[in-house]
């Protein structure tokens, strides 16, 4: 779930995004470093993205390729999922 709140007295967007601990992983490793990396993050390696021909990732979930959700109790689990290296997130880009 996704929020956001306008603060004018301070100028101020705040986002905030509301989610459940099997989804924690992926919500995190998705608003963790630029756009970019996030739409990589997601896009099929096929496409020139990080992600495997036969995951899914739709509503805040990874999915496999039989329709089983994959939790992502921590960004470990996201990187592990998709069998790629942990990438540090100043390093993400």
């Amino acid at each position: 779930l996704y929020k956001q709140f306008l603060f004018p007295i301070f100028g101020v967007n705040v986002d905030l995004f509301l989610t459940t601990p099997p989804q924690w992983g992926l919500i995190l490793a998705l608003r963790t470093g630029p756009a970019e990396w996030s739409h990589k993050l997601v896009t099929k390696r096929n496409r020139g993205g990080l992600c495997p021909s036969w995951m899914t990732v739709q509503d805040g979930r990874m999915w496999d390729g039989q329709g089983n959700a994959i939790d992502t109790y921590e960004e470990a689990d996201v990187f592990r999922a998709m069998g790629l290296e942990w990438i540090e997130p100043k390093e993400r880009a």
